[in-house]
């Protein structure tokens, strides 16, 4: 679950996080997908293991070679989380996987013992079990293919990557010991930046929207409703005190009949003092997807010097509208660079257009993510006796930075899967539309040769069949042509 963040940009964004994560926490956890994928073949002896969670897990509940186990039995592997615990690494301590041996993995509730701890979601729902295979590529294994880009278990604990620090207080908080109330409604859009002039939802619950409500900390709510422009009066969820609804749609069109801009009529029940009404607005802009102008130039940026990353201004940029900036490291996803940051300090104002990131921020060899977040807000008020009220749309850019310290050539495309097909395996990427690529493979990391060159289509998507079979090891990547 997400803790609420001290600027105004990241605690109006934590609501609407919060609540995509509180309609899960009654539901028992599911694995929603799995690195590598159910009966891979041709899968490093070196590889982490990856499961991905359906909500927040109880991270201290799970315990590694207990409840995730292999047959046959398979290396010392350990348990390691992402910051919301979503996401589990099963990283090797020492040693590897044998070759050409198909391993059957099991993630049980309860263990393979009997009177061991449950592994459970954040608010203690066992997990529910699930189980898959693999094949190691060598003699036996058949296949033998191997996919780059993948993060090491080195990689993702790397110490040479410094997390920023973001933990200082902000002076402009009004509520810095959290005990206010709040009442909001949120609109959310999430983009992928894969071009300098071209950028895409994402695949994922690309649009979403959030109303939620919490009580002050002295008179916790007890119930909360709600009635939106035009529609019928919808009663809140209440998940551990925060009362919400909240979800996710594939078009922006779906968003804005459920969440329209207008006037949203709250109903609070108060533990003490009787009900309280509070109407909170949702603004009608929306804000344009945010895109890097410098998008070709921040795939070769040379870390030991300054650059700066530009962007158009926003159009109607006013005085309660917020704008973020962040790079994530791709493998540990440490924040590496974050404005505004009040701890350096670093200001970005709503009409800034660029930002400087300094010298040696970025390590050679490294990939990075870029987010370059706007939030259009009616501002947070705060009423009578410590509630807040906020209403906006927020508008979410990712982008990559892809070869810091390399020699350019257009590193934005990725291979999204690595599937068994007739006749070998399939290769699916995504890359700028309409654009070509050499795939390459090597057997060794080292030495490259050209395999093909396919063009990605209208919609930048690009697909080919290899060949399988023989106990060969191949890596593979793309290259820009």
């Amino acid at each position: 679950m997400k803790t609420f963040s001290k600027s105004c940009f990241n605690y109006c964004l934590s609501l609407v996080l919060m609540g995509a994560s509180l309609s899960l926490l009654g539901q028992a956890p599911t694995v929603v997908s799995v690195t590598p994928v159910n009966n891979a073949t041709g899968v490093a002896t070196n590889v982490t293991m990856v499961l991905r969670f359906s909500a927040p897990m109880a991270a201290d509940s799970f315990l590694a070679g207990f409840h995730l186990t292999f047959q046959p039995p398979g290396p010392f592997t350990s348990g390691d989380w992402n910051e919301d615990n979503t996401e589990l690494s099963a990283s090797l301590i020492f040693g590897g996987y044998a070759p050409g041996t198909k391993y059957t993995w099991s993630l049980t509730p309860g263990g393979s013992f009997p009177g061991l701890p449950q592994f459970t979601s954040a608010a203690g729902v066992p997990v529910v079990a699930t189980s898959g295979s693999f094949t190691i590529a060598g003699t036996g294994g058949g296949g033998g293919t191997v996919v780059t880009g993948e993060c090491t278990p080195e990689d993702r604990f790397d110490p040479a990557v410094i997390a920023v620090d973001d933990s200082c207080p902000d002076p402009t908080d009004p509520d810095p010991d959290n005990l206010y109330g709040f009442v909001s409604v949120f609109r959310s859009l999430r983009f992928n930046q894969v071009a300098a002039n071209e950028v895409r939802p994402v695949a994922e619950g690309p649009f979403g929207g959030s109303a939620g409500a919490t009580g002050p900390k002295d008179n916790p709510f007890t119930a909360v409703s709600y009635t939106g422009p035009g529609q019928p009066n919808r009663v809140l969820t209440n998940g551990f005190g925060f009362y919400f609804h909240s979800r996710e749609f594939t078009t922006q069109a779906e968003l804005e009949k459920e969440f329209p801009a207008g006037n949203y009529a709250f109903a609070l029940t108060q533990t003490t003092g009787g009900n309280r009404n509070v109407t909170v607005n949702l603004p009608t802009a929306i804000p344009t997807a945010m895109r890097i102008s410098n998008f070709d130039d921040a795939q070769r940026i040379a870390p030991s010097q300054a650059f700066a990353f530009r962007w158009p201004a926003v159009a109607g940029a006013g005085t309660s509208d917020a704008l973020e900036f962040r790079i994530v490291e791709e493998c540990t996803q440490r924040t590496v660079f974050l404005a505004p940051n009040p701890c350096v300090p670093i200001n970005l104002r709503s009409t800034d257009t660029s930002i400087v990131v300094p010298a040696n921020t970025l390590l050679p060899g490294k990939r990075y993510e870029g987010h370059l977040n706007y939030g259009r807000f009616n501002g947070l008020s705060q009423l009578p006796k410590t509630l807040q009220t906020g209403a906006g749309v927020f508008t979410e850019t990712m982008f990559p930075i892809n070869n810091p310290g390399g020699s350019g050539g257009g590193t934005s495309a990725r291979i999204t899967s690595f599937t068994l097909a007739t006749g070998g395996f399939q290769l699916d990427a995504t890359g700028t539309a309409s654009k070509p690529y050499a795939i390459e493979v090597s057997p060794n990391l080292q030495t490259w040769t050209e395999l093909i060159t396919k063009t990605t289509d209208a919609a930048g998507l690009l697909s080919h069949t290899i060949p399988g079979g023989g106990g060969d090891v191949r890596f593979f990547r793309l290259r820009s042509k």
